[in-house]
């Protein structure tokens, strides 16, 4: 019961320990904070007089003449630093920020490069003699006009055939028989289908004959003249 009693009889010197020592840091960050007060104050001093005592950029290469701007008066700059003293230090802090700021602006405006114009066409090197006439253009190659060609199919039993346009005009059709042949003039790319390719075959002009294709070849072929890139696709 005497240590109890001890220890009860301690705990107002060890809160008051406790306590002095807090007190003793919030003194401390109070001294801070008002010494970084003062500095904020003394710099937002400083940009107010270097914005009062600077003179107003013009954006033109020549402005004209302006009346000079009237510098604050002791009693202005009074009031301005008893209505300072009392904002709070990060409002102060904001306020230097933003004054620095607007002075670069103004510094790298004084300091703007002088724009840089485009070079100019030598007029003279494209100037044309007195009497000399103009080269003239070549003009276009005229377009070569068709030569029809001939398109020649034989049968080596009963097919069902079509020639038509790439257009989808039918030019031709019939159904040949074994050994039966036809001949068809033409001048554009036609499309050849039939029901047996495997048992025709065609030609283009004087070339030889080549079979149209397989018994499952139903999707037909092209065949184009000679000019036009070839006996067939």
């Amino acid at each position: 019961m005497q240590e109890y009693q001890g220890l009860i009889d301690e705990l107002p010197e060890i809160y008051e320990a406790k306590f002095t020592h807090q007190l003793r840091d919030v003194a401390q960050d109070v001294r801070r904070l008002m010494d970084e007060r003062q500095a904020l104050q003394e710099q937002i001093n400083r940009c107010l007089e270097a914005g009062a005592a600077m003179p107003l950029l013009a954006a033109a290469p020549e402005p004209p003449p302006t009346p000079a701007r009237p510098r604050l008066s002791p009693a202005a700059l009074a009031a301005a630093r008893r209505w300072l003293n009392r904002q709070p230090g990060w409002r102060l802090g904001l306020m230097a920020g933003t004054a620095a700021f607007a002075l670069a602006i103004a510094a790298g405006l004084r300091w703007r490069p002088a724009p840089v114009s485009a070079p100019q066409p030598d007029v003279a090197a494209q100037a044309v003699a007195p009497g000399a006439q103009p080269p003239a253009e070549p003009l276009p190659a005229a377009p070569q006009p068709a030569v029809e060609s001939e398109l020649r199919l034989r049968a080596s039993g009963e097919a069902w055939l079509e020639v038509q346009t790439l257009a989808g005009e039918v030019i031709y059709v019939n159904t040949l028989q074994a050994g039966q042949a036809v001949t068809i003039r033409f001048g554009q790319p036609l499309r050849i289908h039939s029901g047996r390719p495997d048992l025709l075959e065609f030609a283009v002009a004087d070339q030889p004959f080549v079979a149209l294709g397989s018994v499952y070849d139903l999707d037909g072929r092209t065949v184009r003249p000679p000019e036009a890139g070839g006996p067939s696709s």
